[in-house]
């Protein structure tokens, strides 16, 4: 793959930029979610004897770890290869952004669907 393409240097000054809003936006949405919604999720399901899903309690106890993905993309970023670095750390970033986010709110979901077996 030629990495002198114009295209690919195109891509390659915006893709990071994507990259990293993309994840600072959905660390900053895991720790919202996991710091004020989860515990109350946490509280009830405990109150009641029962343990919450899996991927909600992984949530619930681990979400400042989304704010590693930043720290990766930059780090792709600043001490990958000057072309292929920049795309694979605006990939990364979009990527970590995707599933972080619809893995929290998936995990928000999970208990709402489990609130009928707490009655």
């Amino acid at each position: 793959m030629n990495l002198a393409h114009p295209l690919l240097q195109r891509s390659a000054g915006i893709l990071p930029w994507l990259g990293l809003a993309a994840s600072v936006a959905m660390a900053f949405v895991v720790t919202l979610f996991g710091a004020l919604l989860l515990p109350q999720f946490v509280e009830m399901f405990g109150s009641a004897g029962q343990a919450l899903p899996w991927i909600s309690r992984v949530y619930s106890q681990g979400y400042l770890l989304a704010w590693l993905a930043p720290a990766l993309v930059g780090a792709c970023w600043h001490f990958g290869p000057p072309i292929a670095g920049r795309i694979l750390a605006g990939l990364l970033g979009l990527g970590a952004g995707l599933l972080g986010s619809v893995g929290i709110l998936f995990a928000m979901y999970l208990p709402y669907f489990m609130l009928g077996s707490l009655v």
